[in-house]
């Protein structure tokens, strides 16, 4: 995939890797031929947008919700929900829209409603 190439080229400048270039920012994309200010590859535009450190800091509150539901049984269907919301979003932009914020808003109500149910 060129877009790939795009990122690669784009990351071998370490101020826009640790900090990003902004949000709405164009960059030139080998697979469509032309600056454009989003290639689809959500995690690959968020470190593009708002650098490494931010998206640790995002990958972390992904994260949570997995790490503190995956020993309980009764949790485990939302988990594969929310896994595979995660592999969709990674091909479309809905990484961090609002719809998104109420899927992880769910998530996190998920990790209080579960805790008073008793697990394995």
């Amino acid at each position: 995939n060129l877009h790939y190439l795009s990122y690669f080229k784009l990351f071998s400048n370490i101020d826009i890797v640790l900090f990003g270039q902004g949000f709405g920012e164009f960059f030139y994309s080998y697979g469509r031929e032309q600056f454009t200010s989003t290639a689809e590859l959500a995690y690959w535009e968020f470190i593009r947008q708002f650098g490494l450190i931010n998206f640790i800091v995002f990958l972390l509150f992904l994260l949570i919700p997995i790490l503190k539901l995956y020993r309980i049984k009764e949790a485990r269907w939302i988990l594969i929900s929310y896994f595979v919301y995660l592999l969709i979003s990674y091909h479309n932009p809905n990484l961090y829209n609002s719809l998104s914020f109420l899927v992880y808003l769910l998530m996190y109500y998920s990790i209080f409603s579960f805790k008073k149910v008793k697990h394995c």
